[in-house]
Parts: structure tokens; sequence; C-alpha cells
């Protein structure tokens, strides 16, 4: 059996909050499946800060497979 999963994958995203050194809030899910055809679908939310020079300083994550 193989668990190889595809690249191909759908993804909704949703930003409820945006500012200049964080992205709050994001609802996303994504369905991925396997090269046997088994679909996998992931959601969550996460939260993501950067410094003044646009790099990822935090980010924390909720995901449910």
């Amino acid at each position: 059996m193989s668990h190889k999963k595809s690249t191909n994958a759908p993804i909704c995203k949703i930003t409820t909050r945006f500012t200049l050194v964080a992205l709050s809030s994001s609802t996303f899910f994504f369905c991925v499946h396997n090269v046997m055809g088994d679909w996998f679908r992931s959601y969550g939310k996460e939260n993501w800060e950067f410094d003044s020079h646009g790099y990822m300083t935090s980010r924390i994550a909720s995901i449910n497979d």
C-alpha cells in the first residue's frame, strides 16, 4: 500500500485579519489523494507573525487530518 500523496491538491484559505506584522485567524482546508485514489482532508487555523524585513518570526497552527 502506497501512502504517496498527490501534489495537485485544491486548497482554500480564508484570511480574516491582516496587518503589517501579522496574519491572524487564517482558516484553511485542503484535500489530497494517494496513488490508490483514497482522499484525505486536512483543516485548521493558523497565525503568522513577521519581522520588519518580511521574514516569518512565529507560526502557530492547529491542523487536523
